[in-house]
């Protein structure tokens, strides 16, 4: 056997030993979610491969370079690929697949360019360096096209980067569908050009030299490939230029063409965001800021905030990266908000507020307990109805957390969901603002020190928390089931199959909104039968047969199915199952006891003043329960027919009643941005209704949208 081929076999089995020693290790140390054959099993493998891969190309090409280089790498690669299959091998023996062919399809699209890649750098370090300097080569480039990978993220809009050595980086951020689309593969092959054409200006130097030294001029042949490798470097420069472009923060403001100041703020948005919206979001960070100083009074709001405000989820997540998620980045001074997340703003604004206190490089607390704490401390409630002290000690009352000292550290805070992580980081960042004062808090917002800072440990400021929250209140069975709703939830990266069951519910969607209810449903279904906690898979199922007019159908989806009896279920789902018992038979005291329910254990104030509304109005003879609910369901298009609540202002009916129907008025008109229409319809029900008669939880609704309108009156001047 020649003796490179029994050094590319020896390199073979060592590189298969060390491929094999990295599968094990993320299966052994990662979570369920990292093990399993999927995307980020295939992000780690090629980030732990992508060295050696370099470091044994750039030796062993070092040490054939008198041979022709195409088949040096053609034997590279053979040795390489036994190894990289060998992580699949491992895990597929070890770990059941969720999703065997999608997994193969990540780990091919990801493993295989990064493995191309590595080995056409390390080409390139093995030509132009000499044995001494090769790895010191190896290594520079290395940590240089990584960090340079990064560069994107940091500086641009988006949140995502993508690197040869770890193919894509969604950010820190969990949307459970991950696509992996042209703007990928683009950069894949950008990757591969760029290192192809540093081998061949390393070949192409070489042949300089050996012409020289031979006293003759190059061939026509060697000038053509220049030319051609030459006009390939500008095409490849000029397209990269465009390709990050478009992602730029020029091009964000491209598509978000009208802008406005609030202060210091600039807000920029498209032409559908316009009128009275534009006045209620001036007011809204206003007000915003007027909160964040009074809990934080050093906080200085003179600093220049770019806040995107786009007109879809969508479009959030094509320039930023995320579907659900709104983003800070501090250290860059801007927001980027989806307009049906804008309730998430004043919570964002902290972040960026609060980036003279951070730390290099996102100037944020390297405590990912305080950065989120820190934010959740200006909210005075944590859902609209509930505190994040009322919640946090439920939690602690039935066992979901011990304390709040795990959730201080990133991987006690990432490991559990953020629902737990949200709500008791919030309650312990406020309980040191009030007890020792925000300076303090801002000091430890900087150390995260806390016996330098309180002159007390972590684990006795915990002890003292948990003292205030008094958990020895007893709790209600309504208690006990809004803490189940909340706290029986695991983090993303403890669910094994959330790749396959986000690729499912995606493509459901798209079904459903292509009008193709029916394979929606069966796609809802298979998501639903794999993962029973995902409720928007089984409203997904219940709205599929809706559109087909099958009432009966979505009446036993959510009746048969035990889960419909646990905490997520009667949380979320009540009100539906009322809704669709009444479509499907007319019976409307069955829909009103779920609509008890549905107030009881009512998730947030939305929800809690839509199902009231609708509750109340349920005894009004007149109303006409079945043209309101074809509406809902969109069946009658996406107008309200007008009549269903004139006749709220001109017959005599009890006062709650009509406070209901005003009730579910506003949110009707908040929802479609018609705020002087719900001002005036609000203002004008005290002269029908005295407030002081109310019952207990009417009042507690009128309260609540009694503020909410008062707001919108001062926002647009109409009190």
């Amino acid at each position: 056997m020649p003796l490179a081929l029994k050094s590319v076999r020896k390199s073979a089995i060592r590189l298969a030993a060390y491929y094999g020693l990295v599968a094990v290790g993320i299966i052994v140390f990662g979570s369920p979610l990292f093990r399993v054959l999927s995307f980020e099993y295939s992000s780690l493998v090629a980030l732990f491969g992508s060295l050696p891969v370099m470091w044994f190309a750039a030796k062993y090409v070092q040490a054939n370079r008198d041979e022709p280089l195409v088949q040096v790498l053609f034997r590279i690669w053979l040795a390489v690929l036994p190894a990289i299959i060998l992580p699949v091998i491992i895990s597929l023996i070890f770990v059941e697949s969720c999703d065997l062919w999608h997994g193969m399809g990540y780990y091919a699209h990801i493993v295989l360019p990064s493995t191309v890649t590595g080995t056409l750098f390390g080409a390139f370090c093995g030509l132009s360096a000499s044995p001494i300097r090769r790895k010191l080569f190896v290594i520079g480039i290395w940590v240089l096209s990584f960090f340079i990978s990064l560069v994107p993220g940091y500086i641009s809009p988006q949140v995502f980067t993508y690197g040869w050595q770890y193919g894509y980086f969604p950010g820190f951020i969990w949307d459970d569908y991950i696509e992996l689309g042209f703007r990928y593969d683009y950069a894949v092959f950008g990757y591969m050009l760029f290192a192809a054409l540093l081998i061949f200006f390393a070949v192409s130097k070489s042949e300089r030299k050996a012409y020289k030294a031979a006293k003759k001029d190059p061939p026509i042949r060697f000038y053509i490939l220049h030319t051609i490798f030459a006009f390939l470097t500008i095409e490849s420069i000029i397209h990269g230029a465009a390709f990050f472009g478009e992602l730029s923060h020029g091009n964000v403001e491209e598509k978000l063409d009208k802008s406005f100041f609030v202060g210091w703020v600039t807000v920029h948005h498209d032409s559908s965001f316009r009128g009275e919206e534009v006045d209620i979001l001036r007011y809204d960070i206003r007000a915003s800021l007027a909160e964040i100083v009074a809990v934080y009074p050093e906080v200085d709001t003179t600093q220049w905030i770019d806040l995107y405000v786009y007109p879809t989820t969508q479009e959030l997540h094509k320039f930023v990266g995320t579907r659900r998620a709104s983003i800070a980045k501090p250290w860059l001074g801007t927001l980027h908000i989806a307009e049906e997340n804008l309730s998430s703003l004043k919570h964002e604004l902290v972040h960026v507020l609060l980036k003279p206190y951070g730390s290099f490089p996102f100037y944020a607390s390297w405590s990912t307990g305080l950065t989120e704490g820190s934010a959740e401390a200006v909210e005075a409630d944590y859902d609209g109805l509930r505190t994040s002290d009322d919640l946090s000690r439920w939690a602690l009352a039935m066992k979901y957390a011990s304390g709040i000292t795990p959730f201080m550290q990133f991987t006690g805070f990432a490991s559990t969901a953020p629902t737990t992580s949200y709500i008791l980081s919030g309650s312990f960042a406020k309980f040191l603002i009030a007890t020792y004062g925000p300076q303090k808090f801002m000091a430890l917002y900087t150390s995260r020190d806390y016996e330098e800072v309180y002159g007390k440990s972590l684990e006795t400021l915990d002890a003292e928390w948990q003292r205030t929250l008094r958990i020895d209140i007893p709790m209600t069975p309504s208690d006990s089931i809004m803490a189940r709703y909340y706290f029986e939830r695991t983090s993303v990266v403890n669910q094994a199959c959330l790749r396959r069951i986000g690729r499912l519910v995606h493509e459901a969607h798209e079904a459903y909104n292509a009008d193709d209810h029916a394979a929606a449903f069966e796609l809802y279904k298979q998501a639903y039968s794999e993962d029973s906690t995902r409720t928007d898979a089984l409203r997904g199922m219940v709205f599929s047969k809706i559109k087909q007019n099958k009432f009966s159908d979505a009446v036993a989806i959510l009746s048969d199915d035990p889960r419909i009896q646990l905490p997520n279920g009667r949380v979320s789902l009540a009100s539906l199952l009322g809704d669709m018992k009444f479509l499907a038979s007319g019976d409307t005291l069955q829909m009103k006891a779920h609509y008890d329910e549905a107030i009881r254990y009512a998730p947030n104030d939305t929800r809690f003043i839509s199902a009231l509304g609708m509750r109340l109005i349920l005894e009004d003879s007149v109303f006409n329960i079945g043209k309101f609910l074809d509406y809902r369901y969109g069946l009658i298009g996406d107008k309200l027919p007008q009549a269903l609540y004139d006749h709220a202002w001109e017959s005599p009916m009890p006062d709650s009643v009509r406070v209901g129907y005003v009730m579910l008025r506003t949110l009707h008109n908040e929802t479609r941005g018609q705020y002087s229409a719900a001002v005036h319809e609000w203002q004008a029900l005290p002269v029908f209704v005295d407030p002081n008669t109310l019952s207990p939880r009417v009042r507690k609704a009128h309260d609540i949208i009694d503020r909410k309108v008062n707001r919108w009156a001062e926002a647009l001047s109409l009190h």
